[in-house]
């Protein structure tokens, strides 16, 4: 039996020991266990609190509130186990910290360009020893950081903890080894009853109260807070089971605190949210006011203004003194630089208020650009600067856009080269990126070889009332708002202005924009073969015009050499001679150094070795400045630069067919009634005052008699009552116009009533130019086109094909005919002086001076026009409008006005689309620019009283 019991208690010893040592085993994993719990608990807080800090930052450090960081610092400071908190902006710089030194580790928590770049999203954890280090980017937006906030959590609370548990484990350990040995000498002694005992003793006290325990700590860690510990016991378990519950009672303090905290937050995010919003609304409805305000006032300036301009221009014309003259000019000069600072601010203040409206309307680009380069080569040339436009070689290329805000962009461009160049050019290029039947994708450009700028004052040039140099001292005036309207114009059309510049060696200023193609107002006149195969020598210092023009002149199919001075020409030129293969046609430029064009020119007509050529002159000055000694050095055409492909094209044709140099050629080759009277009688009804004098005069030197009627109903009487050789119908007439006259003509002439049935030639005469309007006049039985203004030359050839009459040769001489480049005068001068020189041509010995006589007219009907003009605009009678416009586009056209005929013929297109809100914009241009063609119109008048 002892044996037995010796057995048993061997057996209940190792049952015992195995025991104990599971018992061991189950402290360690709880342990640890309990430890993972502790550690997930504390970083589940510690990630909340950092989101919640991180949502309430935001607006505090997006506006700088230093008291709201600090206030919001210190409630994360005063949370228990918080050691530090500290908020960093993208430059790692701190805007408020918790204590006096940031934590370092090895190493960054992450390289700050990526946080700037918002590539991390997600908490930054890093867990040292001793505290628990929370990271986490500020971001306004998906893709932009702000800052970042740094949270430490100590780690000495939950390691007491711990080491408090594995305390009591290790205890209850060593007690329990104790307690075996002991039991296990009584159960050697054979005491079986003990052991058993001790073995239920060891099952209900440890293991039950341990697995208890580890249940507990299961459900803390999944955040169960109703758990209640309800082991009362004194020994350690119970000393376990109390540690248990302060933690637990801890957790649950923190829990209800961080949600308390949150709440107050939220609170305190959506109140700071409101005031937000309320000062944005309030700062938005601020800058419309201040928008509309200045859209506004800078529209009523504009009225007196205008009034300002047009009297001192009226003065100008008066007789004054020499100091009351250089007062009158100073004022209109201050009114000019006051009235375009007053257009910046309008433009301005209509992109900010939101109320820039954009035009579609269709328009030939190459004219637009060709005209805007025209407009400011005096500007640049008074300067010494060249102006060149480089353009694709299209003869046309019509697109579909608002015209006059990409003439304006170039304009802001261009004349900002000009102002920042003092030595070199100016080169306004447009490429072709690429094409398709709906779209052009154009690229702008406009360089300079000016003052250039740095890096610095680039990225502020586009922003309003910016300047490189705003100094009070600075040497470029101006209100630095044409490039900020600019940019902002280019980006409403659907591009983005562009820089590109570098300090003392120029600015590129560039832009792409897509634009619609439209179809061509009249069918597209292509150039003719006429200058295949001639050969011409391009005379040039200047590269870039070297290359316009030998890219133009392949393109007719001329074979071209280049010269790049004086000296090089006549080596080139006399090496043709030898050759047997002479150059027909000289192009040169004046301004050349060493050599100028006209010297060259001198010695190329001089040269006995040098066959006579045929010479073009191309510069940047004044026509009238040069032209005498140009044509004593046997120059045949002087065109001024920059020169439009068709001017040059129809120059360089001109000259190729003048007969050869060494025929006489200073008498005009044009018919004249003297030589060949036509002894026509002409119908001519035309409404217009100027129109009517200037083809009557025309008319009568051809020799021709002439009936004159104002409108369509008298021209169907006259035909009933005379019998007309020819009519000339103007298409726009009061009572009935030239379409319903020619039909009632045509209807009568062939009706059996008719005296005789014969074919009357009924020749139209209209300023429009819209597409279709040669198949209306077909159509209402009209023999030919002719439009308005139309020289004596024209008029001369439609007389001779339907007269019969035969025709004389036509080319004249540099005197007599100017090319096109020529005769069109600048866009700044307000009148065209070849068209005054056409009518001082028509003047008849011992009749009244014709120039003054048209004058006159002009000035006393054109007052009742603009009238008419101003108040159909006011009224919205569009209709008005149109018959208004078309009279003063035509009877200013003859004259020469062409900025006012320009204008005029855009208010008519208005007219006849009905769009008189877009005509409102113009009415102020056309008055100022009415204003100063009065006001030379009056000075050639009294320059007619002097001769």
């Amino acid at each position: 039996m002892a044996l037995v019991f010796f057995n048993i208690a061997l057996l209940a010893g190792a049952l015992l020991i195995n025991f104990q040592r599971h018992g061991e085993d189950m402290s360690e994993v709880t342990a640890q266990e309990m430890k993972q719990r502790l550690m997930s608990k504390l970083h589940q807080r510690g990630e909340t609190m950092t989101r919640l800090l991180a949502e309430n930052l935001i607006n505090p450090v997006y506006d700088y509130d230093i008291q709201a960081i600090f206030e919001i610092s210190q409630t994360a400071l005063n949370q228990e186990d918080v050691i530090y908190f500290y908020v960093l902006d993208n430059e790692e710089k701190v805007v408020h910290d918790g204590i006096d030194e940031i934590p370092t580790f090895g190493q960054r928590l992450e390289d700050p360009v990526a946080i700037r770049a918002g590539k991390s999203d997600k908490f930054l954890i890093q867990e040292t020893n001793y505290f628990i280090d929370y990271s986490m980017p500020l971001m306004i937006s998906e893709d932009t950081q702000i800052g970042r906030i740094r949270l430490g959590f100590s780690l000495s609370g939950v390691m007491e903890d711990i080491a408090e548990v594995n305390e009591r484990l290790l205890q209850i350990k060593q007690r329990g080894e104790n307690q075996s040995l002991y039991v296990l000498l009584l159960i050697t002694l054979g005491l079986f009853i003990l052991a058993l005992l001790l073995a239920v003793w060891v099952s209900n006290s440890l293991s039950r109260p341990i697995t208890r325990l580890t249940e507990f700590a299961r459900r803390i860690g999944e955040g169960d807070d109703s758990v209640k510990i309800d082991i009362a016991r004194n020994d350690e378990l119970g000393d376990l089971a109390k540690s248990f519950s302060s933690m637990h009672s801890k957790l649950s303090q923190n829990r209800e605190q961080l949600i308390e905290y949150s709440n107050s937050l939220e609170q305190t995010v959506e109140e700071r949210t409101r005031n937000l919003k309320d000062a944005k609304e309030a700062a938005e409805a601020a800058s419309r006011a201040k928008s509309e305000f200045l859209a506004t006032m800078s529209h009523e300036i504009r009225t007196p203004m205008n009034g300002v301009l047009g009297m001192a221009e009226l003065l100008l014309a008066s007789e004054l003194s020499g100091r009351q003259k250089h007062f009158a000019q100073t004022i209109l000069r201050s009114g000019d630089t006051l009235m375009a600072i007053i257009n910046d601010i309008l433009d301005f203040s209509k992109i900010e208020a939101g109320k820039l409206e954009l035009e579609q309307r269709d328009f030939d680009l190459r004219i637009t650009l060709e005209d805007t380069a025209e407009f400011l080569a005096e500007r640049a040339h008074n300067k010494g600067l060249d102006l060149t436009p480089v353009l694709p070689l299209d003869p046309v290329m019509m697109v579909s856009s608002d015209e006059n805000r990409i003439r304006q962009i170039l304009i802001n461009l261009i004349g900002n080269a000009i102002k920042f160049t003092e030595v070199g050019e100016i080169v306004m290029r447009l490429s072709k990126l690429q094409e398709s039947a709906e779209t052009l994708t154009l690229h702008f450009e406009v360089e300079d070889t000016g003052i250039g700028m740095t890096r610095e004052q680039q990225n502020g040039i586009f922003e309003s009332f910016s300047q490189a140099d705003s100094s009070t001292t600075r040497k470029f005036g101006g209100t630095g708002l044409g490039l900020a309207i600019s940019h902002q114009l280019v980006a409403a059309l659907g591009g983005k202005l562009e820089v590109e510049s570098e300090l003392g060696k120029g600015s590129n200023f560039h832009f792409t924009l897509d634009l619609p193609v439209a179809e061509p107002v009249d069918a597209i006149t292509e150039f003719t073969r006429e200058l295949d195969a001639v050969r011409v020598l391009i005379v040039d210092d200047n590269p870039t015009n070297r290359e316009i023009l030998h890219n133009q002149c392949n393109a007719w199919g001329m074979i071209d050499g280049i010269a790049d001075s004086g000296d090089k020409a006549l080596e080139i030129i006399r090496a043709a001679e030898r050759k047997g293969d002479p150059y027909e046609l000289i192009i040169l430029d004046w301004h050349m150094p060493n050599m100028d064009g006209i010297e060259l020119a001198e010695q190329i007509q001089n040269d006995p070795e040098i066959s006579p050529k045929r010479m073009v002159m191309l510069s940047s000055a004044a026509f009238d400045e040069e032209t005498q000694r140009a044509k004593a050095a046997g120059i045949h055409y002087y065109v001024n630069k920059p020169v439009r492909q068709r001017a040059l094209y129809d120059c360089l044709t001109n000259v190729i067919n003048i007969p050869e140099p060494t025929e006489d050629i200073t008498e005009p080759r044009l018919a004249h009634a003297a030589d060949s009277p036509l002894h026509a009688h002409v119908l001519l009804a035309e409404d217009n005052p100027v129109n009517q004098e200037v083809a009557l005069s025309m008319l009568e030197i051809l020799g021709c008699r002439v009936t004159v009627v104002d409108n369509g109903e008298q021209a169907v009487e006259a035909t009933l009552r005379e019998d007309f050789d020819l009519v000339l119908m103007d298409c726009q007439m009061p009572v009935m116009d030239g379409f319903q006259a020619t039909s009632e003509i045509r209807r009568y002439h062939s009706s059996a009533d008719a005296p005789q049935q014969r074919h009357m030639p009924i020749i139209a005469l209209t300023a429009n130019v819209q597409k279709g309007i040669q198949q209306e006049c077909s159509a209402a039985g009209m023999d030919d086109y002719m439009s308005k203004p139309f020289d004596q030359q024209q008029l001369w050839a439609v007389l001779t094909k339907w007269l019969g009459a035969p025709v004389a040769s036509q080319q004249v001489d540099a005197d007599q005919q100017p090319s096109a480049a020529v005769t069109e005068a600048d866009a700044v001068n307000p009148l065209q002086q070849d068209s005054l020189e056409k009518i001082r041509a028509m003047q008849r010995p011992g009749a009244p001076d014709l120039l003054k006589k048209v004058i006159d007219i002009y000035l006393n009907d054109s007052p009742m026009l603009m009238q008419a003009i101003r108040q159909s605009i006011e009224s919205g009678d569009a209709k008005a409008l149109e018959e208004a416009a078309h009279s003063l586009k035509s009877s200013s056209a003859n004259l020469g006005v062409m900025r006012v005929s320009e204008l005029s013929r855009e208010l008519e297109q208005f007219g006849r689309e009905q769009t008189l809100e877009a005509a409102h914009k113009l009415l102020d241009d056309l008055e100022s620019a009415y204003h100063m063609a009065c006001s030379a119109l009056s000075k050639e008048i009294e320059l007619c009283a002097n001769a």
